[in-house]
């Protein structure tokens, strides 16, 4: 532990700075524990700030979706006007509940 910081304080700093997208505090902090799968994530939402259609509500649904939280991160994309990447995320899951 860094100074009595606990890897679960490092875990709500990162996902709290996620959600409120301070992705360079959120990436530090996912790398001070060594989670590989938010550290790709923010990679791809690097890469996906390239495309000018890309928007905030587009990335937090993005984020929203791997953290398993499908149906809200549907409602956030059709928000985005993306309705085409809410099917596409339940087509990857083949869940059509």
């Amino acid at each position: 532990a860094c100074l009595g910081v606990t890897e679960g304080d490092w875990r709500d700093l990162a996902i709290t700075a996620l959600t409120r997208l301070r992705l360079d505090i959120s990436r530090k902090a996912f790398i001070r524990i060594r989670d590989v799968g938010y550290i790709e994530l923010l990679e791809r939402i690097e890469l996906s700030k390239q495309d000018p259609e890309c928007n905030e509500n587009i990335i937090k649904a993005d984020i929203l979706a791997f953290q398993g939280k499908y149906n809200e991160a549907a409602k956030v994309y059709n928000r985005a006007n993306q309705a085409r990447k809410a099917v596409e995320m339940y087509l990857d899951l083949r869940d059509w509940k």
